[in-house]
């Protein structure tokens, strides 16, 4: 799957060897560097940033949308959205560098259901640039989503999109979100979707 993936990657001209920046990509997706990574040219995923400096880790604090602005501009960003609500920033921050701003009001603990999913897609599909998402609780919920765009609008089999977002982003997608995955890929009659079951994802707490 890992190297089908990446093979898959590579043919969609989404990594090359040779022009790859790997001090870029170990700062960026650094705990200091907000864990910014390029999964593809429509999606980046970075930490949730915050006005006010909080502590995260040792030596690691929040970071401001105004420091995350320019490195989202630079990856072909045209919008934020946000997992989650509320979020500890005014989306203002991002419009004033020309970034829109969306919120899937997604709270902790709720399955997603095709509804999310198709707003989510929609909002790629109309955004002219990448769309960048974050999401406090963790990596799991950014992965799902972003694995069901690459299902459905890149050509992904499920276990490529999941073995490509870890190669990108390691860490993300837990094995029971695979297993659901694979299984809505194989039911789902909705072309816009495809990977997405009718309401919700098979009963598996994605949060």
């Amino acid at each position: 799957d890992v190297l089908s993936a990446l093979a898959r990657g590579k043919a969609l001209g989404w990594f090359n060897l040779a022009t790859f920046n790997a001090s870029e990509y170990l700062d960026w997706g650094s705990p200091e560097g907000g864990l910014l990574h390029v999964i593809s040219p429509k999606l980046v995923s970075f930490r949730s940033p915050s006005d006010t400096p909080c502590f995260i880790s040792f030596g690691v604090t929040s970071i401001a949308p105004a420091a995350y602005a320019p490195k989202l501009l630079e990856c072909g960003a045209s919008c934020v959205v946000s997992l989650g609500a509320p979020f500890e920033y005014s989306p203002e921050d991002f419009a004033s560098f020309g970034l829109s701003h969306y919120s899937l009001d997604w709270p902790p603990g709720v399955l997603l259901t095709d509804e999310m999913v198709r707003r989510f897609l929609a909002i790629c599909d109309e955004e002219p640039g990448a769309v960048a998402l974050h999401d406090e609780p963790g990596l799991e919920r950014m992965g799902i989503l972003m694995a069901n765009f690459l299902v459905s609008r890149n050509g992904f089999s499920p276990d490529e999109a999941v073995a490509w977002i870890r190669l990108v982003r390691p860490g993300s997608i837990l094995a029971e979100q695979h297993e659901a995955l694979r299984a809505f890929s194989k039911t789902s009659e909705d072309s816009s979707l495809r990977s997405v079951p009718p309401k919700r994802w098979g009963g598996v707490d994605i949060s």
